[in-house]
């Protein structure tokens, strides 16, 4: 990551942080009461948020996870698919808050070396390994 944009790294650590914790919620209170469309607008904002600050930060597959979270909620919310308890696990599960802080905890760890393979380069994108 350039200087330029390592100076957007804490803010983008900082506020994934907060954009994960909504999700959680969201997704807890969802769980309670699927029928409730709040949780679903709540986890929809978070995701279209992470998206749009990975997507400027160069972080690609964590906006293409956010993408397919955000895709999903959508459904939910106009009322194309039931937030069961499937929908709700697969969000979390695959989609959601678990692989995104891997991802932001891998790129706090790993900043400089994985900033060294250029743009684009994301913990997801070759299998989570930093070496080689």
């Amino acid at each position: 990551m350039g200087d330029d944009m390592s100076a957007y790294k804490d803010v983008f650590l900082s506020e994934s942080a907060d954009y994960i914790q909504a999700i959680t919620e969201g997704l807890l209170a969802l769980e309670s009461d699927p029928n409730d469309l709040e949780p679903v607008e709540t986890v929809f904002r978070g995701a279209h948020s992470l998206k749009g600050m990975a997507a400027a930060m160069g972080y690609v597959r964590t906006q293409e996870l956010t993408h397919k979270m955000e895709s999903l909620m959508d459904t939910v919310r106009s009322r194309r698919q039931v937030a069961d308890p499937t929908l709700i696990t697969r969000t979390a599960g695959i989609y959601g808050s678990q692989c995104i802080v891997v991802a932001i905890d891998a790129k706090r760890r790993h900043g400089d070396e994985l900033a060294a393979r250029g743009p684009g380069w994301d913990v997801y994108t070759h299998g989570g390994r930093i070496a080689g």
